[in-house]
C-alpha cells in the first residue's frame, strides 16, 4: 500500500522507502492513500499541536473541517496522547500548565471536542497512547477503508 504524506508534516511518521511513502501536498489532512484521498484523510497532531489547533489556530481548523464536509470527506484527527493525559495537562509546559486559567482551559477544550464530533458527524477524534500505536492504527484505518471501498465498487 502506498501512503500520501502531506509535504508540509513535520513530523513524519515514517521512513520507509519512496515506493511506499509518497509526498505530495494534500489540502486535507496529514495521510491518506492515492485511492481514499478524496474520501479519507488523518490528521495527526501530538497534544501541544492540538492545543494550539484548538486556541490560535481554531478558525484555519474550522475551515479545514469544512472544506472535509463540502468534500463530503472524512477526517480522522489522530491525537498521539490519551485522552486521559490530555484532559490531565500533565504534557503541558510548565510556564502554560502552571498558568491561571489552566484547568478551565483544559475543560473549554473538552467541551468544544465534544460539540466538533457533535457537529461534523465526519469528524473522528481518536486517540493514541505512542507513536508505534499511531503508525498501526493509520495502516489499519487504510487497509480497512481501501477493502471496503473496492468492495462497495463491486
Amino acid at each position: 500500500m502506498n501512503i500520501i504524506q502531506d509535504t508540509r508534516e513535520q513530523n513524519v511518521l515514517w521512513s520507509w522507502s519512496k515506493d511506499s511513502i509518497l509526498r505530495q501536498k494534500l489540502d486535507e489532512g496529514d495521510y491518506s492513500t492515492p485511492i481514499l484521498e478524496p474520501y479519507l484523510t488523518i490528521e495527526r497532531k501530538s497534544a501541544n499541536d492540538l492545543y494550539s489547533t484548538l486556541t490560535s489556530g481554531h478558525q484555519r481548523f474550522k475551515r479545514e473541517i469544512l472544506r472535509c464536509a463540502s468534500k463530503s470527506k472524512d477526517m480522522i484527527i489522530a491525537i498521539e496522547c490519551s485522552e486521559e493525559v490530555f484532559y490531565s495537562g500533565i504534557w503541558m509546559p510548565s510556564k502554560l500548565k502552571y498558568s491561571r486559567g489552566s484547568v478551565k482551559r483544559l475543560t473549554s477544550l473538552k467541551k468544544m471536542i465534544s460539540t466538533m464530533s457533535t457537529k461534523y458527524p465526519h469528524i473522528h477524534f481518536r486517540w493514541l497512547e505512542s507513536r508505534q500505536h499511531m503508525r498501526e492504527y493509520i495502516v489499519q484505518q487504510f487497509i480497512s477503508a481501501e477493502f471496503e471501498l473496492l468492495k462497495n465498487k463491486e
